[in-house]
């Protein structure tokens, strides 16, 4: 008796469980009848809340359920091409299709702003669109405005106030040292984000073993700037006096090649030869090119060398970098700079005397300088993780002269001196660096070589010479002939036990020197 009460209670049951739950389906075409993809939904009417999902098969096919008892339902359709379309049905089982216009589903607005700064691990990154305006044309400019970074009147780049020790155009340094190049010509609008690489190592086989605290820079350019020559240019003139600056440069940067080419030139006050100063360098035996004589020339005023420098100055650099694989770099950079500056003073000298007369003397002092420079370097690098090769070459050479004049007039001694002086300082170097290091497990050998040879032949002339009491030569001539050599051979051991590095050096240095000197005369007059 029990079980036929049970089965007679769930046979009732069933069918009030059944009817509790509607079932809705459908589907969703275009008005050519094709089947369109796209989300369905369903909702009670005057809710929020979702109270089913479902989206339509390959034939445009959907079923929802809806548990609840709503009088009154919402089917919404929605998709990408679709839009967004919704039908209000009673509760109940049925069909509802949805015949459409396919068109687009529109989204509000939004605007995704990037942090300024970013960091991750040892790497900051500087979003440079956040410090760029309208008045900043290159990356040299917004460098100046980021935190932490300061770029001095030389052009020297300083993170927290130390130089950093390398500067990178996409994990490349083509540069070597002379950034200017960078900073004042890549142009701000095609860098995405300036990074700084703090406790950089520039050196991998290095990394474990010798800790650095300098910064890196590396500049990360958008897309639209990689792989892609880019040729810009500027020219400006003025008249009374006629002044011209002129500049064009060409820049390349792909993944396996780098190049940027620059003319510069003015006669406008501008020193363009700042541009390739060289603010960091490898270790190598540097040739000195300076002269043991010089000609008088004005000293000069402490003010911005544009508001004086009357110069007419030419340069022209091309550096192109090549990698292969991912660890080895050959670079080859080419310089050629020259210049003609002109300078001119003044000064006098008075001296009241009993009686009240005056005692003057007046001066007046002309330079003029030409400078003509070339260099070439070639350098092969390979820096992997336990293997690094750095072999340099460099060749320099210099044919730059002085000239200068003095007069000197005197109001009541009676003379009136004119001396004329020319200097030609000629210059010759090349040298030569070569740097090893293999890691092998803990232990680490290096092999350190350079070499290098310089050459001067300097002569002054000064005219006429009147150093010799009644005696006045036409001319007195000074020839100084200097041949140098040096060499540099480092060789070290360092084995890392645990938390310690030992390190043995073994060093040595040869430096000869060739000097010699003449002087020559010429006419012997008397005064």
């Amino acid at each position: 008796m029990k079980q036929v009460l049970l089965i007679t209670f769930f046979t009732l049951l069933f069918p009030l469980a059944a009817a509790s739950q509607t079932a809705i389906s459908g589907s969703v075409t275009n008005k050519k009848g094709e089947p369109l993809p796209a989300n369905v939904t369903v909702q009670a009417k005057g809710e929020v809340a979702l109270a089913g999902f479902a989206a339509t098969d390959a034939k445009g096919y959907y079923t929802l359920n809806y548990k609840g008892s709503a009088d009154s339902l919402i089917i919404t359709v929605s998709g990408m091409n679709v839009g967004k379309h919704s039908k209000v049905v009673s509760n109940k089982t049925q069909q509802v299709n949805f015949n459409i216009d396919e068109k687009p589903l529109e989204i509000k607005e939004v605007t995704v702003v990037a942090p300024k700064i970013t960091l991750r691990g040892d790497t900051l990154n500087y979003l440079v669109s956040a410090y760029t305006d309208q008045n900043d044309r290159v990356i040299g400019d917004v460098l100046k405005k980021m935190p932490g970074v300061e770029v001095a009147s030389s052009g020297t780049i300083k993170y927290k106030g130390e130089a950093i020790n390398k500067f990178y155009v996409e994990n490349m340094d083509l540069l070597h040292g002379r950034y200017g190049i960078a900073t004042n010509n890549i142009q701000a609008k095609d860098v995405a984000t300036v990074q700084v690489l703090e406790n950089h190592q520039p050196i991998k086989a290095l990394k474990d073993i010798q800790f650095s605290d300098h910064a890196a820079l590396n500049l990360k350019l958008k897309e639209g700037a990689k792989g892609t020559l880019v040729l810009t240019g500027l020219a400006g003139a003025g008249y009374e006096p006629v002044l011209w600056s002129a500049e064009l440069v060409s820049m390349y940067f792909g993944k396996t090649k780098q190049n940027m080419s620059t003319y510069k030139g003015n006669n406008a006050g501008e020193d363009v030869a700042g541009q390739f100063r060289t603010h960091y360098d490898y270790e190598r035996i540097y040739m000195n090119p300076g002269s043991m004589m010089s000609v008088a020339s004005p000293s000069s005023p402490p003010v911005p060398s544009s508001r004086y420098l009357y110069n007419r100055s030419n340069a022209v650099t091309t550096n192109q970098l090549f990698k292969t694989g991912n660890e080895t770099e050959l670079t080859v950079n080419v310089l050629y700079y020259n210049d003609r500056i002109e300078k001119e003073g003044y000064s006098r000298h008075e001296q009241y005397l009993p009686g009240d007369s005056l005692f003057a003397i007046e001066e007046r002092i002309n330079s003029l300088s030409k400078i003509h420079n070339a260099e070439l370097a070639l350098r092969l690098n390979r820096n992997a993780t336990n293997f690094y090769l750095n072999n340099a070459f460099n060749l320099n050479g210099s044919w730059n002269n002085d000239a200068g004049s003095s007069s000197a007039r005197s109001n009541t001694a009676g003379f009136d001196e004119t001396i004329a002086q020319r200097l030609n300082k000629p210059f010759f170097s090349a040298d030569n660096t070569l740097n090893l290091i293999k890691n092998i497990k803990n232990n680490s050998y290096s092999l350190y070589f350079s070499a290098g040879y310089g050459h001067k032949s300097h002569v002054l002339t000064v005219s006429p010479a009147g150093y010799f009491g009644d005696e006045q030569l036409e001319s007195l001539s000074q020839h100084v002939l200097s041949n140098d050599f040096s060499s540099a051979l480092r060789t070290s051991y360092n084995i890392k036990v645990k938390n310690f590095n030992l390190k043995y050096d073994l060093w040595g240095r040869t430096d000869m020197r060739g000097h010699g000197n003449r002087t020559a005369e010429k006419g012997v007059g008397r005064t």
